[in-house]
């Protein structure tokens, strides 16, 4: 097959999106709590999570999340990032996908340019299934 071109890239209307690096590494873990959230522009990570505290076990593992520009290319785009520009390009993009593919369902943070938490997406899919699941003879 060809080089993958995302409708984006085809029509010059290439939206952002923030993705995450995830950092593992080992080490001991003095607080009761398996997530913390950090608010500063003085650290380079939004999240420090130490699974043991989720899971009740004796791992040392931790993990950083650290955000940064996704790239047109990056395989795992996570955050959509609203500006107004972004949000005219995605009514533009919208418009193309329906028009050329007018049984394609768009759900989910990439499918409707909006940032879901996860039951918001699973959600909305259900919700999408079901209406079309009723359109079937």
């Amino acid at each position: 097959p060809g080089e993958r071109v995302s409708y984006g890239e085809k029509y010059g209307l290439t939206l952002d999106f923030r993705s995450l690096d995830i950092a593992f590494t080992l080490e001991d873990w003095g607080h009761q709590a398996p997530v913390v959230n950090f608010c500063s522009p003085r650290r380079p990570h939004t999240r420090k999570t130490c699974y043991a505290c989720l899971t009740g076990g004796r791992s040392r593992v931790v993990s950083y999340e650290t955000p940064f520009q996704a790239s047109p290319q990056d395989p795992a785009p996570y955050y959509p990032v609203p500006l107004a520009d972004n949000l005219e390009k995605f009514r533009r993009l919208k418009h193309l996908i329906e028009r050329d593919h007018p049984h394609l369902l768009l759900s989910g943070r990439l499918g409707t340019y909006k940032y879901l938490d996860m039951f918001q997406a699973v959600g909305q899919a259900l919700a999408l299934a079901k209406n079309r699941l009723g359109e079937l003879p």
